[in-house]
């Protein structure tokens, strides 16, 4: 027994049906990388003035008298460390007379 062969009628109306939906799944993807986009955008931008309080307070107590500096000297093995703000006000405070 043969098949019948879909009219062309039928097979246009099946492609124009499956365009439709790759569309909309086109859109829904377009859709969620704007907001991917826009969400790293904000996080950025928060990141960045986080970033710029703590240099404004770093900033500060480099210019107090007897601050612990950002950065120790280079150690036994060459590296330096990195002193954190808490660190740094925390020894200022210490020795203040």
């Amino acid at each position: 027994m043969s098949t019948k062969k879909p009219t062309i009628a039928a097979q246009l109306k099946a492609l124009k049906i499956e365009h439709a939906a790759q569309t909309q799944e086109v859109a829904k993807l377009a859709k969620q990388l704007e907001d991917a986009k826009r969400t790293a955008d904000y996080s950025t931008k928060s990141r960045d003035e986080a970033q710029a309080e703590l240099n404004q307070a770093h900033a500060l107590l480099d210019a107090l008298p007897n601050a612990i500096p950002r950065q120790s000297e280079p150690g036994e093995y060459g590296g330096r460390t990195n002193h954190a703000l808490a660190t740094r006000i925390g020894a200022w405070l210490a020795v203040r007379p």
